[in-house]
């Protein structure tokens, strides 16, 4: 990089260059020629560079062979001063200071054979410098966890894991054949010429170059002028618009002005919405040097670009790091010729935006072709790649970029888009689709969903279209024309096997080329830019989608949303209580499945209708009521008609048969078929790749993470599959990957899957996968707003009213319903239990009950334990027959009383309906009545009285979700009864009761009217006794600021319970609402899993005004969210205090010390929405609550960092007033702390927080993967540990996980060793022997003994009662380093020794009281549990109490906890040693020993094969030699491996075909005897 520069800054210098661009900068006219001049030299110059630049071949960097590096070039400038005597001294002491060597060679031949020996070195490194990059990286990361330092060790764990996987994908590419980048060298075309090439069935194989080069220019040409027939091609608008979107008719389009009486309704529609958006222009036509500087950084350099030969090596290399070292001068002088350079670039980039100019280079566009399918080389079946001129791509890249940004800032988009947009996501389109599938079945409402097939999407854009509607957004005029003149001259070329081709293809009359292609880096946001204008006019004639909650409060419409260009649009009539007819709906589809194919033709697109289908959702009843999906076609079919004017049928897909969705398979039956076949497809071929290829260990990890996971895990989230069902999918693949990831097949699941912190081998399972992806997309779409946000809480509303439960089901897990048909809803509902989890909203749609004592049906149902699930299924059907959800639903107004008529399910004029959303339920049939009457004994009598009679009617009449046929008003004493048209009657009062004649109408009935029953004689209507209304309180406003306090939310309330003024209240106000200088500083402070924030305001001649302090909740809350807390309640203070006084609040001056915050806070302060990610990120519930609660000053606080502790080296008294207050927040959080101190794992939802995830009584408020994970986890593993040792909770509690899980963590890098060692997994003899005949028993030290774990660390060898005094003195010296309680490390010394020995137990009584009960816990646990990790916690509790005792303070690095992690990772290490010495002597420990070892292990496989041959069938046995010995004789070792390898799977299989034929058509003893005769 460094010889480049050089050579192109002179290059330059050479030949006028930058005098040149001087000139260029200064025009005032445009001057193509000099610009053209120009940039041909800068084309040469940079050519130039390149070929003087030396390409070494990629090799890994480590720090030795940067050391090689040097000292080869410090030879070989000492070996040019020699031999061309001059001074290089200068260079050789910058040489030797950054490599010094003892002494240097003072002659010719003594330097060439240096410079000779430091090559081959060099060399040697080079070959394996992978090797060299791997050890340094470990090396770096052990040293920066030693140091305590996880930031970096994080970052270095990241770069080593980026390594690894870039190295695993290349081996991966060459083993699935997809790193061929050569072109086309073949290519099949109709046997037929002039066949369309999806219809033909005869194909021919073109093989020759020239001939492939000439189909392809034919095939492009035809491809890329797709968009020609349609409106913007043909007069009158393609005279008046052009490439560049700049004439006059353009302007008057995007003013809104445009008309013209030859277009035709739909035309002109279209560009009504072409009519700008904004100001035009408002966007920058130029590029600053920071655009061209930050585009660059992000651009991968092997990005292919540049048909010219420029690729962004030559662009990377203007701002990449030298070699030289900082603030030399060869730095400084080097950084000025990159700057220069780069501000050439940037020169010539500008001119072409300020005049309008494509420069020549910027015209040729490469095409290079693409299989859809690989294999498949069909001429239809290919995808084109446009290669532009990085330059040029940049500057689309950076103002499309721009533009899109402003476009989202002001909410200019159309909603249904979500591709190309930032923080959108391919998923939540499926999210929207999948919800509205959980509204239907939960609602059984039809609804049809049309899916359009839209055909080349990038390849038929219109430039001109493309530019003007990119205008109406604010682009600059000048960066439209350039990139519509670039289109409009380009000449396209073909790249194959032979390279680029000479021939091309250009836009002419004759055969227009449209389309800008993929590749260009402004192609996914022109696409987005046409759909958002395609979905505004399709939706202002569209019928559409909408759905509602079932009490009507949230409601959400939907036409058309899809992800670039997979598109779909819906139809329903939801809010009728009586289904629409099939014909109904089909009519609403047929007309905007229309609407949107004539809509995107107008455009220039195209929808390929063949492919376009649509499924009918449609629900029939069974007799029983049970809802059944109609399978078969729905209704007529629909016929669409092209842009040719063709008509096309479309048949309706099966609701049995799934459609693929943005890489997810969907059915509305909702049995996931489509997803298992997909699932499975790709878990063959996933286990293909596994068997078919040599990866290693750590290969296999990483690809499992990186490839394996989140393939498979994708669409995951989307489903609901069962736990059985996964471990079925994943069982074949996941047993090949275990194995090669160094594991048995056979270990136990919980191990397998188990965290990192018990000893697990930290596999994902896909259940626990499947559960943490719905709950995340259930979380971030509801926390956020939009489309997305509404459908979830339109079907929870749903679901809700369908379980009829009271308490809401996504809190509530525990209790089984059965009746409750929202798969997704129940699948996230049933692994929320399985962790002891719950998620609380904001809005739960609980319907409310109505009265006192009403009864929630269900609940009481499912209660009384009388029913059955199925039986509790009919019941429900029979409830949401009457719309019920309560007691008071389904009895008279009276309350004490069944509706008779609603027990039988035929409610009476009398009886109540609802004023909720209808769920559409088929009657049930007479059975299910039956139960429904015998559900209703539960409440009521055989005459119908309740049990416990309703009472008071706890909302207003109108407010009721039941409407009744009659009212009562107390006030007017009043009677108001409905007639059939609907109207409300006014019935007055009279002697004898009330008058059958009506006194008026009402539209609304007056407060204080409740339901009543009516009875009627001759004469008059008479009422029962009305039961009368809960007296509504209203708040009374509090006088004290104190009282106003208490009388905040929980959250808030806790936040201000600890304000103290330090001035009087009114002054405090005045200082605040007259803009006077105020500081509010705060501050946090962590211990342990315990937060607490301290605040001040001060003015700013710094008198105090006001402190407060308060709890950080959450569980284990970081130090971050403790000062978000602190920043939170000083603000929260500042608008209560305004509010409280009637002001509004002004802006003061906010200081924090956590710079993190700061910069989050100013970050995010002027967004207006949060994507739907950033809400599951850490910490947000309190980031959101301070964002929204500045944005309510009128004068937004100034928010800066401070400096925290600097009164550690400054004293108080002379640091700054923000300093001073800094540490007076963090003594108030630390007198917090010592005062108030407590866990504080449960959160008030803070608002704004409109959902929350607990775990086990813990809100999660961060990591929640994480959490998630080890929640499902952990208590399988615990279990599993507890059950194998046979240890009862009790004894499963006394041992210290903590330093467990520390001490794993700590030894990620020997996972796999410290897995097995903890579980006693290792594979010692004994366990080899049970899978392996030919595997020995005895131990490989002494020989005698069977090997086992617990005989390897007792063996009476003298190599391993070594390894045991090493082990035992190795623990002392750390135990004395660690200032070990002495009593403490006799008895540990004296329990390890025991066992080791086999000798007793410690016994308690021989050492204080203290001390026993950790020894009596141990001694149940067993001593050997140590070698496992498992240690009592009274351990490390002993540890910190003698600490506590012996320092004051603590010095950092001692504690308990660090004490006992580092006693097992000793332990673990020695441990580890003495397994290498074992392997040693089985495995050998050199080249010559491995051989002699693999030799016997062979013989030993052989002779054990041979013994099996009597068992084998007699046609089989010919593969065998006469003898055993026989055999060893006559063949080598690799000859004999190869033998065993083939012929083993061969003789177990003829062992078992033996086993079958031997009693196949076998008759047992007894058949041949007559049966017994009767005695009597």
């Amino acid at each position: 990089m460094t010889s480049y520069v050089e050579a192109k800054d002179k290059y330059p210098q050479d030949h006028d260059f930058y005098s040149r661009i001087q000139r260029l900068k200064g025009l005032q006219q445009a001057d193509p020629e000099l610009a053209e001049a120009i940039d041909r030299d800068w084309l040469r110059g940079s050519k130039t560079a390149g070929k003087r630049a030396r390409h070494a071949k990629k090799t890994w960097w480590s720090s030795e062979l940067a050391k090689a590096k040097q000292e080869t070039n410090l030879y070989r400038t000492l070996l040019s001063m020699l031999r061309q005597n001059r001074d290089y001294s200068a260079q050789l002491s910058r040489l030797r200071s950054a490599n010094p060597t003892e002494s240097l060679p003072d002659n010719k031949k003594d330097c060439s054979k240096a410079l000779r020996d430091s090559r081959k070195k060099e060399r040697e490194i080079i070959k394996a410098s992978l090797k060299y990059r791997e050890d340094e990286m470990l090396q770096h990361i052990t040293l920066c966890q030693l140091k305590g330092d996880k930031s970096k060790s994080e970052i270095l764990r990241n770069i080593r894991k980026a390594e690894e996987i870039k190295q695993m994908f290349n081996k991966l590419r060459f083993i699935r054949g997809k790193n061929n980048k050569s072109g086309m060298a073949s290519l099949e075309v109709p046997a037929v010429e002039g066949t369309d090439p999806k219809l033909c069935k005869q194909w021919r194989l073109v093989e020759t170059p020239k001939e492939i080069l000439a189909y392809l220019l034919e095939r492009n040409r035809k491809h890329f002028g797709q968009a020609k027939g349609t409106p913007f091609t043909r007069p009158p608008l393609s005279e008046q618009f052009n490439f560049a979107a700049s004439t006059a008719a353009c302007e008057l389009v995007l003013e809104g002005d445009y008309s013209c009486e030859e277009l035709d309704n739909l035309t002109s529609l279209l560009l009504q919405h072409f009519s700008r958006r904004q100001q035009l222009d408002k966007l920058p036509s130029q590029m600053s040097t920071s655009d061209l500087l930050d585009a660059l950084k992000i651009w991968n350099e092997g990005t292919s670009t540049s048909p010219s030969g420029m690729n962004l090596g030559h662009y990377h290399a203007m701002f990449r790091r030298h070699s030289y070292p900082e603030n030399s001068t060869e730095a400084k002088t080097f950084e000025t010729k990159q700057a220069r350079l780069l501000q050439a670039q940037l020169a010539l980039l500008n001119y072409a935006l300020r005049f309008n100019h494509s420069f020549d280079r910027w015209k040729t566009i490469v095409n290079v072709m693409i299989q859809k399918e690989p294999g498949n080389c069909k001429i239809h079946r290919l995808r084109v790649i446009h290669i532009y001129e990085a330059d040029y791509n940049l500057l689309l890249g950076v103002k499309w970029r721009e533009l899109l940004h402003g476009a989202e800032d002001k909410n200019l988009l159309n909603e249904g888009c979500y591709g190309s947009r930032p923080g959108r996501e391919a998923n939540t389109v499926v999210f929207m689709e999948l919800m509205q599938m959980e509204i239907s079945r939960c609602s059984r409402k039809p609804f049809i969903k049309f899916d359009n097939d839209a055909t080349s999407c990038y390849d038929r854009i219109i430039p001109g279209t493309a530019m003007l509607i990119s205008r109406k957004y604010g682009l600059h005029r000048n960066v439209a024309a350039v990139c519509g003149k670039t289109l409009e001259e380009a000449h396209y070329k073909i790249k194959t096997m032979l390279g680029v081709s000479e021939d091309s293809y250009s836009h002419c009359t004759a055969h227009p080329i449209y389309g800008t292609g993929q590749g260009s880096r402004n192609s996914p946001t022109c696409w987005l830019l046409i759909c958002s204008t395609l979905f505004d006019c399709y939706e202002t004639q569209a019928y559409g989608a909408s759905y509602e909650s079932v009490d009507g409060n949230t409601t959400v419409r939907l036409y058309m949303a899809g992800f670039v260009d997979d598109n779909a649009g819906q139809v329903n009539l939801f809010v009728a209580n009586i289904p629409p007819s099939p014909e109904e709906l089909l009519e609403q589809m047929e007309h905007d499945a229309q609407l949107w194919a004539d809509i995107l033709w107008e455009s220039g697109g195209d929808l390929e209708l063949p492919k376009c289908s649509y499924h009918f959702i449609y629900w029939d009843f069974l007799t029983s009521g049970r809802p059944s999906l109609r399978g078969g076609r729905v209704g007529p079919a629909l016929k669409l008609r092209d842009g040719k004017g063709s008509t096309v049928t479309i048949e309706s897909k099966s609701n049995y048969s799934s459609h693929k969705t943005l890489g997810c398979h969907l059915e509305p039956r909702g049995n996931l078929s489509g997803m298992k076949k997909h699932l499975r497809s790709k878990m063959a071929e996933f286990h293909r790749v596994l068997i078919s290829s040599a990866l290693n260990r750590q290969e296999a990890w990483t690809f499992y993470f990186a490839i394996y996971l989140p393939s498979v895990g994708y669409p995951l989230p989307l489903c609901h599959f069962t736990k059985k069902e996964l471990d079925a999918l994943h069982r074949k693949v996941m047993s090949e990957m275990i194995a090669r990831c160094g594991f048995c097949r056979k270990t136990k699941h919980e191990i397998i899957y188990g965290p990192a912190d018990l000893g697990g081998a930290c596999f994902r399972h896909p259940y626990a996968e499947q559960g943490i992806g719905q709950i995340l997309l259930f979380l971030k779409h509801w926390r956020s707003t939009g489309q997305p946000s509404s459908l979830a809480r339109v079907a929870l509303s749903w679901a809700q009213f369908q379980s009829g439960t009271e308490q809401p089901i996504l809190e509530e897990c525990t209790t089984p319903l059965p009746h409750l048909e929202a798969c997704w809803f129940i699948s996230m509902r049933t692994f929320l239990q399985s962790i002891d989890g719950r998620i609380e909203v904001d809005n739960p749609f609980v319907l409310p009950p109505q009265r006192e004592h009403d009864v929630y049906l269900m609940d009481a149902v499912m209660q009384s334990k009388y029913f059955t699930p199925p039986e509790i299924i009919q019941i429900n059907y029979c409830r949401l027959y009457l719309q019920a959800i309560t007691l008071s639903d389904i009895t008279k107004a009276d309350g004490k009383r069944l509706d008779p008529h609603m027990l039988i399910g035929r409610p009476s004029a009398e009886s109540s309906t609802t004023r909720l959303h209808h769920t559409n339920q088929g009657r049930p049939d007479e059975p299910a009545w039956r139960l429904w009457y015998r559900a209703n004994r539960l409440w009521g009598d055989k005459d119908q009285r309740l049990k416990q009679p309703l009472g008071r009617w706890l909302q207003p009449a109108r407010k009721l979700r039941r409407e009744w046929h009659s009212y009562y008003n107390i006030d007017f004493d009043e009677l108001y009864i409905s007639d059939a048209e609907g109207k409300t009657r006014i019935h007055p009062r009279l002697p004898s009761g009330f008058s059958y004649q009506a006194d008026g109408y009402t539209t609304e009935l007056p407060e204080n009217s409740v339901p009543i029953n009516t009875l009627r004689n001759n004469k008059a209507i008479h009422i029962s006794h009305p039961t009368p209304l809960i007296p509504v309180y209203k708040a009374v406003p509090s006088n004290t600021f104190e009282a106003f306090l208490e009388s905040l939310p929980d959250w808030e309330r806790i936040l201000l319970e600890h304000v103290n003024f330090q001035v009087d209240f009114y002054t405090l106000h005045h200082c605040l609402s007259t803009g006077q200088a105020c500081i509010g500083v705060s501050d946090g402070s962590v211990r342990g899993d315990m937060g607490a924030f301290g605040w001040c305001i001060s003015h700013s001649d710094g008198t105090r005004l006001a402190t407060g302090m308060g709890p950080a909740q959450g569980s284990a809350p970081s130090l971050y969210r403790a000062e978000g807390y602190g920043m939170l309640a000083i603000l929260r203070f500042l608008v209560r205090l305004c509010k409280f006084c009637g002001s509004k609040p002004l802006g003061t001056a906010m200081f924090c010390d956590n710079l993190a915050l700061v910069n989050r806070i100013i970050k995010r302060l002027h967004c207006t929405r949060w994507y739907p990610n950033e809400t599951i990120t850490s910490d947000w519930d309190v980031i959101q609550a301070i964002i929204s609660t500045l944005q309510t000053f009128d004068q937004c606080p100034y928010i800066e960092h401070v400096k925290g502790h600097q009164d550690d080296v400054t004293a108080y008294a002379l640091l700054s007033l923000e300093a001073q207050l800094n540490i007076d927040a963090d003594a108030a959080a630390t007198e917090y702390q010592e005062a108030f101190g407590g866990r504080r794992w449960k959160v008030p939802r803070i608002s704004g927080n409109r959902a929350q995830l607990s775990l086990s009584h813990k809100t999660i408020t961060h990591h929640y993967v994480k959490n998630l994970r080890h929640a499902y986890c952990y208590p399988l593993l615990r279990a599993y540990i507890g059950k194998r040792n046979q240890w009862s909770d009790t004894e499963l509690a006394t041992i210290d996980w903590s330093g467990l899980g520390a001490a794993c963590n700590k030894n990620h890098g020997q996972r796999h060793f410290v897995v097995k060692l903890s579980h006693d997994l290792l594979p010692t003899r004994a366990v080899t022997s049970r899978y392996d005949n030919s595997s020995p028993t005895a131990c490989p030290f002494c020989l005698s003994l069977p090997e086992t774990r617990d005989h390897l660390l007792r063996c009476t060898h003298g190599l391993c009662q070594k390894w045991r005094n090493d082990l035992l003195s190795r623990l002392r010296k750390r135990c004395d380093s660690m200032h070990t309680n002495p009593v403490l490390l006799d008895i540990v010394m004296q329990g390890l020794d025991s066992w080791l020995r086999y000798s007793e137990n410690p016994t308690p009584e021989l050492y204080p009281a203290i001390y026993r009960s950790l020894i009596r816990d141990q001694n149940i646990l067993g001593w050997r549990q140590l070698f496992n990790g498992r240690w009592s916690s009274q351990w490390a509790t002993l540890q910190d109490r003698y600490l506590v005792r012996h320092f004051d303070p603590i010095p950092d690095n001692l504690s308990g906890e660090k004490w006992l992690t580092i006693m097992i990772d000793t332990t673990w290490y020695s441990v580890r040693q003495l397994w290498d010495q074992r392997n040693g002597r089985v495995y050998g420990v050199d080249s010559s020993t491995r051989a002699q070892l693999q030799k016997e292990r062979t013989h030993r496989e052989l002779r054990a094969l041979y013994t099996l041959r009597k068992d084998m069938r007699h046609c089989d046995r010919d593969i065998f030699y006469a003898t055993a010995a026989e055999h060893l004789e006559a063949q080598p070792v690799w000859a004999l491996k190869n033998w065993l390898r083939i012929q083993t799977p061969m003789v177990k299989f003829s062992i078992k075909e033996a086993v079958r034929s031997a009693v196949s058509n076998v008759r047992t003893l007894l058949s041949y005897f007559g049966p017994t005769p009767n005695p009597d």
